[in-house]
């Protein structure tokens, strides 16, 4: 009577075709980690298309790296590891200081990094699925 198992706990879980000890992953990680990808993509091309549309400054040049450094982490995001989860969260947090919000363009920048840091705290926090035995 001991080893019973309760009613309410089912033999399986639902959709899981492997049987009890396992979780369900329903992919929240994934979707952020690629829209995380998708900003930060989104916001390098802007920061360096920013080049053909302002005047040639130091402050558009380090925009412009910037826009380089996120396509990079862009390209990292595309895999697994969670050190390019961390990279762009740092990258997307400090750029917030850098951005003065002008008519120029930045505003859009830094709202799109804004949501890139959200969106890669979620998939930093999100948990790794593993199969418990």
């Amino acid at each position: 009577m001991h080893n019973a198992k309760p009613e309410f706990l089912p033999d399986r879980a639902v959709g899981d075709p492997e049987g009890p000890g396992r979780t369900i992953d329903l992919g929240f990680g994934q979707v952020a980690r690629h829209g995380a990808t998708l900003l930060a993509s989104l916001a390098g091309t802007l920061a360096i298309a920013n080049l053909w549309l302002l005047p040639l400054t130091e402050q558009t040049l380090l925009t412009a790296g910037r826009g380089v450094v996120l396509l990079l982490l862009a390209i990292g995001l595309m895999g697994t590891a969670r050190l390019s989860l961390f990279l762009t969260l740092i990258v997307a947090l400090t750029g917030l200081d850098l951005a003065t919000p002008s008519a120029d363009g930045t505003v859009l920048i830094a709202i799109l990094e804004v949501c890139l840091a959200g969106s890669a705290a979620l998939a930093l926090l999100s948990p790794r699925i593993r199969s418990v035995s």
